[in-house]
This record gives structure tokens, sequence and C-alpha cells, in this order.
């Protein structure tokens, strides 16, 4: 009971002081569920230290128990440098790490600040209560700044939680000696107290999708520890739970959940956004009259022939940090020197907001939906661009720093140099410890070389991880020592060595035959939405990057300059790259050409930018129409609605607005429903 009390009014508190710095009543609530819950598993901690057999303790054994737990915490910080200097991808393994950590420190710990507080005398006593409240502040700023912003570290941060919380009722322990606070009544009061909180909060989170929304979104801690307790619901492990308001329709079944591909006519609702769909519905939007996707019918006048292509993606590049964009600082003159003389797409998203599917979308013009089962990217022959252009007798080499290695991005490429991967990523969760922007841009430059002394057509890729997290001072380009100034410089950096790439394709003499496209695979938060990085969520600051399409000056009479403002997504990239060239796509894409509306500004086919994530913390998907962004979060089954006309930092959602909610879910059923129904 005194270990549910203590443990829980810390929680409680806790709870309620997360959801004022958030500047978020609503979720105080579902955040007092979930650290009230960590509170009463800390309580639990604190008690298998024994108040009654800590005065029997010697000197030697505290001594002994001091000494343990420093070992432990440095085999433990071993462990971790170790992981860090030699993994690139081990977050469970980091994890462990943590975990023994904390819980041999909180173990050791209130075991030796209880036999403290027995020993010293009264009031004196009550002022070792002041070691256990410091170490349970240290450790609930720990788990509230520091992992619950790590992807991959929710059990990390639920541990760390527990251990602030076991700590703070030690601490209340030592105050509440010898008071009426250890009554059997009042103890009994306080875990009734703390019970009913859980129990408000839950109801409060279970019915109220704004509240499941903004625990979520503004208080990260919230976020990270109810994406762990999800993991008890989800009956079928498909990555959806079902109850307290998870929108999981099925969960039984692991082949049905919010976000699955639609399979038409099988009188089942696949995706849990209501209900099936008719085969003749879906192949409505790719044959016939009035059709939208699939081949367009009335093909603009273009040049189309074999052109070269360079093909530029620079890591997590986001459009408004760029000189492209009208950014205040000058991080992008080589961009926006090329965009001056080129195609420029204002509204273009990623399909998604992390590499292995940003760019996968980016290389076929197909939607996750259509190649990912459940989290796993599931390849086919001949499906991306490389493999289609090596049918039509193309050189495809790349040349990237990506580690670890993404095979289905290789696919098709007849040379891959991936040799810098290991210097750009060598350390945990792409840490960059070495610059290689410049090194691949000489490799690239030796590529050109050899390539345009060829009679063959090509395609080179060169793939720069520079601005990715973590951020790293380059001189020269110094745009402040924050983390946005940093990577500010790290944007320009990577420019610069664009430039470099350019400049000899330039000197080549083969410019005027090559089609160049410069993007990004998605963009980067800086808190302002809660996260910070990208693979979170699907806000602007994520998905919205810069495109670029040079095409040659020869292609349609002269160059072609313009800066077009429809939503567009990386899907097209493919299908206009394949329109320019004459080349025939294998299979039908969910991206359009571009070039219709950027030679005769024609409306587009599909006028949207659509984008969805698949991760274990998160599943999401978003549809742009005009200044219209409406998204469904399948995690905790909420919508909401932005108007970027008004709102464009997307700070005033309109949440579970039911009609933009059933058009979007109508819209993913007809447009996802493809590569199915195909029998791709």
């Amino acid at each position: 009971m005194r270990g549910l009390a203590y443990g829980g009014a810390f929680g409680l508190l806790w709870a309620c002081i997360e959801g004022l710095f958030a500047g978020s009543a609503e979720a105080i609530p579902s955040t007092g569920f979930a650290l009230v819950t960590c509170g009463f598993l800390g309580g639990c901690l604190a008690e298998l230290v024994p108040a009654e057999r800590a005065t029997e303790w010697s000197l030697g054994r505290v001594c002994g128990a001091l000494i343990a737990g420093v070992l432990v915490w440095m085999v433990a910080q071993w462990c971790f440098t170790f992981l860090l200097t030699n993994s690139f991808d081990l977050l469970e393994e980091v994890a462990s790490v943590f975990t023994m950590l904390v819980f041999a420190s909180v173990i050791v710990g209130v075991g030796l600040l209880i036999y403290v507080s027995e020993r010293w005398a009264t009031p004196a006593r009550r002022l070792a209560s002041v070691l256990p409240f410091a170490a349970a502040l240290g450790m609930a700023l720990f788990a509230s700044r520091i992992t619950s912003f790590i992807v991959g570290f929710e059990f990390v941060t639920l541990l760390c939680g527990a251990a602030a919380c076991a700590l703070g009722a030690a601490g209340l322990r030592i105050v509440a000696q010898g008071s009426s606070l250890e009554r059997r009544e009042t103890l009994s009061g306080i875990a009734l107290v703390c019970v009913l909180s859980v129990a408000a909060g839950l109801a409060h989170y279970s019915q109220i999708g704004s509240a499941r929304a903004a625990a979520w979104s503004k208080v990260p801690l919230t976020r990270n520890l109810a994406s762990s307790f999800a993991t008890v619901l989800d009956g079928d492990v498909d990555g959806i739970g079902q109850g307290f308001g998870h929108p999981d329709c099925d969960d039984i079944s692991a082949n049905v959940y919010p976000g699955a591909r639609e399979v038409p006519g099988n009188n089942r609702d696949d995706n849990c956004l209501g209900g099936d769909v008719s085969k003749q519905d879906v192949m409505a939007l790719w044959s016939g009259p009035k059709a939208v996707r699939g081949e367009d019918p009335d093909p603009v006048d273009f040049n189309r022939k074999p052109y070269n292509v360079l093909f530029v993606t620079i890591d997590a590049v986001r459009a408004d940090h760029t000189s492209l964009h009208g950014y205040h600082k000058p991080t992008t003159p080589t961009l926006k020197e090329l965009g001056e003389r080129s195609l420029v797409f204002e509204s273009a998203w990623s399909a998604s907001n992390f590499t292995a599917l940003s760019m996968m979308s980016l290389f076929t013009g197909l939607y996750p939906t259509a190649y990912v089962d459940r989290e796993t990217i599931i390849g086919r022959e001949k499906l991306t661009l490389p493999a289609q252009l090596n049918d039509a007798g193309y050189i495809t080499e790349a040349i990237v720093d990506l580690h670890p290695p993404l095979p289905h991005l290789y696919a098709g490429f007849l040379e891959v140099d991936d040799t810098l991967g290991v210097r750009a990523t060598a350390a945990i969760r792409n840490r960059s410890s070495g610059s290689t922007a410049y090194e691949l841009s000489r490799l690239g430059r030796q590529a050109l070389k050899r390539l345009t002394a060829q009679e063959k057509p090509w395609l080179l890729w060169v793939h720069y991880s520079e601005p990715h997290a973590e951020y790293l001072a380059h001189p020269g380009y110094d745009f402040g020592d924050d983390l946005v100034g940093l990577y500010d410089g790290e944007v320009a950096y990577a420019d610069q060595a664009l430039s470099l790439l350019l400049n000899r394709l330039r000197d080549s003499g083969k410019a005027d035959n090559t089609i160049v496209v410069v993007t990004s695979d998605h963009g980067e938060a800086f808190g302002e939405h809660g996260v910070f990085t990208h693979g979170q969520t699907l806000y602007a600051e994520e998905v919205h990057v810069p495109l670029v399409i040079h095409l040659p000056p020869g292609a349609n009479g002269s160059a072609v300059a313009k800066r077009i403002a429809d939503p567009v997504d990386l899907t097209d990239v493919t299908p206009t790259l394949m329109d320019a060239l004459g080349v025939k796509s294998r299979y039908p894409m969910h991206g359009e050409s571009l070039l219709p509306r950027a030679l005769t500004g024609r409306p587009l086919r599909t006028p949207e930018a659509f984008a969805e994530t698949r991760l274990p913390y998160a599943r999401i998907q978003v549809l742009r129409r005009g200044d219209q962004v409406v998204m469904l979060d399948h995690l905790i089954g909420t919508s909401k609605r932005f108007d970027l006309a008004t709102d464009p930092g997307q700070l005033q959602p309109v949440h579970n607005d039911a009609r933009a909610a059933d058009d979007m879910a109508r819209w993913v059923d007809l447009h996802l429903a493809l590569p199915t129904t195909l029998g791709q």
C-alpha cells in the first residue's frame, strides 16, 4: 500500500508538471494515466528494500553496495561506448545497456538512501530526503528530455519513469517516517486518489480523440510511454491495438488493420476505413475516359529521347531551410542558381518521412502501401527506375553513403559504390562521425568523366547524407552553434559539394543532353510538433522537400524555367523521367508525369500530395489538396485537418472532422488499392 501511495503521488505530481510545461491541460489526464502507472511500478520497486532491515546493514555492506553500483555503472558505460563506436543500428542492444544501468542504479540507490535515513536522527533524517528527490528529478528529466525523444527507446523510457518514481517514493518514505502520513488510513486515501486518477485518465484517453492526440503530440514522454502500453493491446501483433480508443477493427486477423492495403471486392474492410471498395471503382481511376491515373492519353509535345540523367538526393533537407525557397540564410546558393533555370516545385512532398520508404517511392512512383507488408519492404523484379532503364539500354551507377545498406534501393544499378557509408554513419542511428560530401562529389566527378565518354545513355545517382543528424560543424559554414545553426551549416556544406558535381557535368560538354534532378528524401523537425529529426510525424517540416528538375535546353526548344505551386509528391518523379526519356513503364504507377503541367500549364490529373509512414511508433497517412491537409493517425485512431492558407505551421488543427476524414478514407481506399487489383 505504501509503495502504491507514494509512487503514485509522485507520478501524479510529475504528470501535472509535464502538462503545464507542454501548455496543454488536455494532455494532463492522459499523462497522469501513464505516469501514475509508472509511479505504481516505481513504488513497488522502492519497497524491495524494507526499512526495518536497513538498520541491520553494516558499514562494510554499505561500502560493498557502493562499490557494486560503481562497477555496474562503469561496465554499462563501457558497453554503451563500445556500441556507439562499433555499431550502426543496434537500438535493442543499447536499450538493454540503459535498462541494466537504470535498474542497478535504482536498486542500489534506494537501498543506500533508506539506510542513510535510518541511521540519521530526526529531524536531520528528513534532510536525507533531498538526496532521493534530487535523484528522482534527474531521472525524470532524463526520461522526459532525452530517452522520450530517442526512437526505439520506449521501454527504456518506461523503466526510467518507474525509476524516477521509485526514487521519489523513497524520498516521501523518508519524509513520512514517524508522521501521520504513515497511517494506514492516510496511505489508503492517497492510493485511492491515485487509482481514481488512473481510471479517469484512461477514460479521458479512451473516449476523447483530441485528448489522445494532445497526449501524443504535445508531451513526448506520454507518447513514448503510451506507445509501450499500446503494444499490450495489440492482440494480433499487426502493430495497432484495439480498445481504449485504438482503432484496429479486427484484432484477431493480422491482415486487417488501419493503413493496410485495401483489397477491392473481397467483402472485407482491410484497412478499417469505411468498408470494402469495388474493383470497378478502382479500375475506373486507371482506364476509361475519366481515368486520372495510369498512362496519359494525351501526351504533350516534347523531344523525347534517351537523355542522360544525373539524379542527386541530399538527405534530410527541409524545403524552408533552403535559399531556393527564400530562407533568410544563404544555405543553398547552388540549388538556387540551378532552380533559376529549371522547374522548381514549390510544394513537393516526400512520400514518407524516412529514407527506406521515401527513396523507394521516389524510384518506383508508388506509395509505400504498394510495396510494404506491415513494416517490411517487399521488392519485385524490375520495379525501380534504374532496373527499367537497364532494359532500355542505360548504364546505371550509384554512389551513396548509406549505412546500413538498403538493397531494395540498389536493385537495378549495374554498379553501386557505398564504401563511404561506414564513414558517414560510424555510430548508432546514422550519427555522422566524419564528413563525406566532398568525397562523394570527387567519386561522382570521376564517374561523370567515365560515363560521359560512353556512347550509351546513363543514369548516375549520388546521395549525400551530410545534413543527417548528428550535425557537424564545418569551417567556413558558420550559421550558429545551436542545433538549427549546425543543421543549416551542414545543408550549406552539402550544397557546395553539389556545385562541384554540377560543374563537372557542365565542363564535360554533356549538360545539354542531361536531365538533372535534385531533391531530398525527407525533411527535418526541430521541435515544432514535439519531435526532433524525422521519422515520427508527417507535418510539413518532415515531408516538404525541395524538388528541382532541369530539362536540357534543346529538349523543348529552349530551357524551361518555371516555379510551380501545385502540391505534388515524389512519386511523380519517376513517371516524369520515363515520359521525358520515352520509356514505357512496365507497371502502373501512382505518380503522374509532370511534363504536361510544366510545359503547357495543363492542370494535374492527380492534384494531391500524399505521404505515409509505417513504423512501430508511427502509423500515419496524410493527404493534401490545395491548402487543405488531412492527417490520419492510425495508432491512436484520430484525424486532424489543417488549412495551410491560415495556419502554415499546422498549429491549429480541427480534430476529428468526420467529413474530411471520410473523404480521405475514400481516397485511400480507391487510390492505394491499385497494386493488388492489377496483380502487382
